[in-house]
């Protein structure tokens, strides 16, 4: 196979997101590759707890808390559709944040983000033809 259909990747879509399908509840999500820029925002928050992180001793709900505030940072770029108990949520960082704690929704947006398939060269211009 050719080098640039197996790793190539379209920037754009990578660092602007693109739209998931919808969900069960018809939500939609805008959905940025986890890539350098995630990894370099997730060690800036990690830092002053480095010691913690290096032995092992960060509590699970810290550790899930800045691995939320980084995905709704670089990740989760915007939503449609959110309802909360009939009520719509509308897109905020902060809003993001917290319903990323949820361990489930959090490796929702995880897996979309590295799926490469979704940001793809070749991808649009493959679906486009079916």
């Amino acid at each position: 196979m050719d080098f640039a259909k197996l790793y190539m990747i379209d920037h754009a879509k990578a660092d602007n997101g693109v739209w998931t399908e919808p969900d069960p509840s018809g939500a939609t999500f805008l959905i940025a590759r986890y890539g350098d820029r995630t990894k370099g925002r997730l060690e800036k928050l990690q830092g002053p707890y480095k010691r913690q992180i290096n032995d092992g001793s960060l509590p699970a709900d810290v550790r899930r808390k800045l691995f939320a505030q980084v995905l709704a940072e670089t990740v989760l770029l915007d939503w449609s559709g959110v309802k909360i108990k009939g009520k719509d949520v509308p897109y905020s960082t902060a809003k993001a944040a917290e319903l990323l704690t949820h361990e489930d929704f959090a490796d929702f947006v995880y897996g979309q983000s590295i799926n490469k398939a979704r940001f793809d060269l070749e991808h649009e211009a493959a679906a486009t033809k079916n």
